[in-house]
């Protein structure tokens, strides 16, 4: 029974399809959720929030997702290859096959499993702006010019290529001028950020990213690669999020409206993105998130009730208790009165009478007693039942 017992606690928690976030003391923090909300604590599952920050990847807040690698990955060397490709099949007017180079050079640089280079990055859209004039395509020839400059925004104008070509990469150049920004939020010395194939340094301080779409890589000590695609607008901020740098204290500042933002976010970026509803214990109340809002949830008198009915059901079974122990004891007295008063001649008549008047009322309590005993042993089971119910 006990291992079976343990068995269906255990199946229990997997199965919990609602989580409590708490900073510390978990057995208080699921108390307070289960008291101010009603849920039965069978179906919560805790979680402490500096595990989820710890499980949870770093990822970017603002700017549209890209679309980022469609394949298997790939390396510099597999890049620059297909560059060189393109360049010599435009040297002898091969436009279509420097065309079909060019783009899967740019399919392996969206599924690079190493830090990427901005020289590189910029060699590859400069190529892929020319292939784009080439098949007539001006509009695109100069998208890919201003993704040239994301990479490298000094990049020169190559007097090889065609001079025709020349306006529309200066075009791109003065696109350059309207920006948007990163924010580069403190993050975690294990973890290597690259922005267009710049490394990024831990100053906090903002970089000035022009309009379109920019390649971010989040590269851990481990040398496992993250490739991120954004595309931002004039104005917009793109925001780099660590949550291994959040503290541990945003539990007890949920009332604040940039917390709550922030926590949803994190939420939605964590593993435990899937569960419908999470909690949160807080004062006056307890915090609950679904559907992308946080409530501040309070017991209702009801609610109150249900959870001290196991102390009620056990006050009331101890007072049945005493009660009838005293009803009984009443009776088993009067009865020893009676067994003296009927061997001892000397007792007068007069008290004999008077026991023998209140006896079948004192026998009547007695019974009495006996069964409100049992009522009252069965009300103080059930109030323990329900009282550690509520606690474990």
């Amino acid at each position: 029974m006990i291992l079976l017992s343990w068995l269906s606690i255990g199946w229990a928690q997997d199965s919990a399809s609602s989580v409590v976030l708490y900073a510390d003391r978990p057995r208080a923090a699921l108390t307070q959720v289960v008291k101010d909300t009603g849920v039965n604590e069978r179906a919560l599952d805790p979680r402490r929030l500096r595990e989820l920050l710890t499980e949870t990847a770093p990822y970017l807040l603002g700017g549209t997702s890209a679309a980022g690698c469609v394949g298997a990955p790939a390396t510099l060397p597999e890049v620059l290859k297909q560059i060189n490709v393109a360049e010599e099949l435009l040297l002898v007017m091969e436009s279509e096959r420097a065309q079909d180079a060019i783009e899967d050079a740019h399919r392996r640089w969206r599924c690079l499993n190493e830090p990427a280079e901005s020289a590189i990055g910029a060699r590859l859209h400069m190529i892929r702006g020319v292939v784009r004039y080439a098949s007539g395509d001006d509009g695109r020839a100069q998208h890919a010019f201003t993704d040239a400059f994301h990479y490298q925004p000094d990049l020169a104008w190559d007097d090889d290529f065609d001079a025709e070509l020349r306006p529309i990469f200066d075009q791109a150049r003065q696109n350059m001028e309207t920006t948007a920004t990163f924010l580069v939020t403190p993050f975690d010395a294990a973890l290597t950020v690259r922005v267009n194939g710049q490394p990024v340094l831990d100053t906090g301080a903002p970089i000035s990213l022009g309009t379109g779409i920019h390649f971010i890589q989040l590269i851990d000590d481990d040398g496992t690669v993250n490739n991120l695609w954004r595309r931002v607008d004039a104005g917009q901020t793109l925001q780099l999020v660590d949550p291994r740098r959040i503290s541990n204290d945003r539990i007890a500042r949920l009332s604040e409206p940039e917390i709550q933002s922030e926590l949803s976010l994190l939420i939605g970026a964590s593993p435990l993105s899937t569960r419908p509803t999470f909690y949160a214990p807080g004062d006056g109340g307890s915090w609950r998130y679904a559907g992308g809002d946080w409530e501040l949830m309070m017991p209702t008198a009801r609610d109150r009730l249900r959870a001290n009915r196991g102390w009620l059901i056990l006050g009331g079974g101890a007072s049945i208790v005493a009660g009838s122990g005293l009803m009984m004891t009443s009776a088993v007295l009067a009865a020893n009165r009676r067994e003296r008063i009927e061997t001892d001649e000397d007792l007068n008549t007069r008290r004999y009478d008077e026991i023998a008047d209140f006896w079948p009322l004192l026998l009547t309590g007695y019974w009495g007693g006996a069964a409100l005993t049992g009522l009252g042993t069965a009300s103080l089971a059930t109030g323990l039942a329900f009282s550690i119910e509520g606690t474990f």
